[in-house]
């Protein structure tokens, strides 16, 4: 497989055309079908920018050998998520969906984190069982339960800030006593 032909399996591999994968190079169409079917062969610098940008693994670029995509580390995978969510659509779900959970305190986000780590694991099941899960149960944490555990929370620490205010109380009256 030539490097051309790596090119362009990587440029598949991630649904992009030969357009969006130009501008995020800052390069020409044309020249992404030439370095595809083997006219020109790309620069040492725009290797490096293929590598950079699409998180590919130099060795695999230009020998083949190895794992096409390198692993990042968990903080360097939240920081590209997070760039490019900053780049993103005002309307985009992802931006919407992190906007709100920013929000949350951390009792909703402990309910969220139960429900979201119950939903992977049933999209993770492969068997045919589980499949048909949602269509006869409920999920463990519904809405309607953690709505209430929020209310709850909220009243167990309004209940919370009361005590505190009345025992405050209480001790400045013993104080003048």
């Amino acid at each position: 497989m030539t490097i051309g032909e790596r090119i362009k399996k990587l440029r598949q591999s991630q649904k992009r055309t030969q357009q969006s994968m130009a501008d995020a190079l800052n390069l020409k169409r044309q020249t992404i079908a030439a370095y595809e079917i083997g006219t020109i062969a790309p620069s040492d610098r725009t290797i490096s920018d293929i590598c950079r940008e699409f998180n590919v693994s130099e060795q695999w670029l230009r020998t083949g050998e190895g794992e096409m995509l390198r692993r990042q580390s968990r903080s360097d995978e939240l920081a590209t998520f997070i760039a490019d969510l900053m780049q993103s659509e005002p309307d985009n779900i992802r931006l919407r969906f992190v906007s709100a959970i920013s929000r949350l305190s951390t009792k909703e986000l402990e309910i969220l984190e139960k429900a979201a780590l119950h939903i992977a694991s049933e999209l993770h099941s492969s068997s045919a069982e589980n499949s048909q899960y949602y269509e006869n149960s409920e999920l463990p944490m519904t809405v309607e339960k953690a709505e209430a555990e929020y209310i709850k929370s909220k009243s167990v620490s309004a209940q919370n800030t009361d005590l505190n205010a009345s025992n405050s109380t209480a001790a400045e009256k013993s104080k003048l006593a």
